[in-house]
Formats: C-alpha cells, structure tokens, sequence
C-alpha cells in the first residue's frame, strides 16, 4: 500500500512558520472606583471593538499603568490600538507624543473615537509624521531641562559621585525624566542619588497632587 511522505526539511518549513493575527485591542482608563467604564466601553464595541481592556488609575504622572504598559508592550506589527479619548492614552503630553511616536514606528496603528483619529489612513499617517518630529523635539527638550537642572544642583553646591537627597529645587528635574519613561534606576543616575530618594521622591510627587486636586 503507497503513503504519502513528507521530508523531514519541508516539515521543518511548515511547522517553524509564525503567523500573526492582527489585533483590535480597546483600552478604557477611568481615574477612580466612582467612575466606571462603561461609556468608554460602549462606544468601543460600537466601533467593532471585541477585545477591551480596562484600567483604573490616576493620570498622575507617578500613576503606574500596569495594564497600559502591558499592553503596549505586547502588541505587534499590524495590530491596531483603539481608545476613547487621547488623555486616555499617557500620563502627560510629554508621554503620550513618546508613546504615540513608539507606536507609530513599530507598524502599530492607533484610533481615537471621540477625534476621529486614525494612524492608518492618509492625514493619519501624515500626523504620525508630526508626531515624530514632536516626539525627537520632546527627547531633545527633556535632555536640555535634565542637563541644565544638574548644572543647577552643580551650582548649589551638591557633590556628585555619591548618594544625594532629592530636595524641591530637582523635582522638575524628576516630573521630565518620569514622563521620558525613565526606570528607577536610570533617574537614580541621572540624580547622582540612591534608588530609594527617587522612590521618596515620587511619593512626594503624587502627594503633591493629591493635596492640590
């Protein structure tokens, strides 16, 4: 009795072959548990969208966004972002010209509701190339206002080199570098201080806000 074969290389070839599905992924943010989703969502699924995912948070920029980061991260070429209204998207301008250039350049497309924005049609791709340029200026922006509040620490005597207290005078300092994305890490260096002053810091930040709201 004949059987049908298959050579070992062309079953290597078939099966080593990714392919990738491209996503309609929503993202609905509301502030508080007083607030719920449920506009944000209904206006998703009205625009197609099947696959949301929901946040609670603050857009305090020392808000984290656990869910948000997540998603960014795991999205790919092809895929497409939906949300409701850009504020929805980062916790400053600052951030969200970043995260709008990130996605851009990965091929990922992204759409506004409540703007009628959209990443993949002629005027947005047109944006997009703003976006860009807004984005290297912000890059460059930040990069200028960390240099000059070093210089600034500098000036007043601070020693580099060694652990340092973040005091009101490098807050700024600290607000530009958190919206750039930065890690911990990254501004404890940026600061010549310890990772826990920048901790205590951000923590400082985030009462700030809550007494001024």
């Amino acid at each position: 009795m004949e059987t049908d074969t298959v050579s070992p290389g062309h079953e290597e070839s078939e099966t080593s072959v990714k392919t990738h599905t491209p996503r309609i992924v929503g993202y609905a943010r509301v502030s508080t548990d007083k607030q719920d989703h449920d506009s944000q969502i209904l206006a998703m699924k009205s625009a197609g969208v099947t696959e949301i995912i929901t946040e609670t948070g603050s857009g305090k920029v020392t808000s984290p966004k656990p869910r948000r980061d997540a998603l960014l991260a795991e999205l790919e070429s092809g895929d497409t972002l939906v949300i409701w209204k850009l504020d929805r998207l980062g916790r400053s301008m600052s951030e969200t010209i970043l995260i709008l250039e990130n996605l851009n350049s990965r091929g990922i497309t992204l759409r506004i509701i409540t703007e009628g924005f959209d990443t993949s049609g002629t005027l947005g791709k047109m944006l997009a190339g703003i976006i860009a340029g807004l984005a290297e200026m912000e890059r460059e922006a930040i990069s200028e206002r960390t240099k000059a509040g070093l210089a600034a620490a500098r000036a007043d005597g601070k020693t580099l080199g060694r652990p340092q207290v973040i005091t009101d005078e490098d807050l700024p300092v600290l607000q530009d570098l958190l919206a750039s994305g930065r890690t911990n890490a990254q501004i404890a260096r940026a600061l010549r201080c310890s990772q826990s002053s920048v901790v205590r810091a951000k923590r400082r930040l985030a009462l700030d806000g809550e007494m001024a709201a």
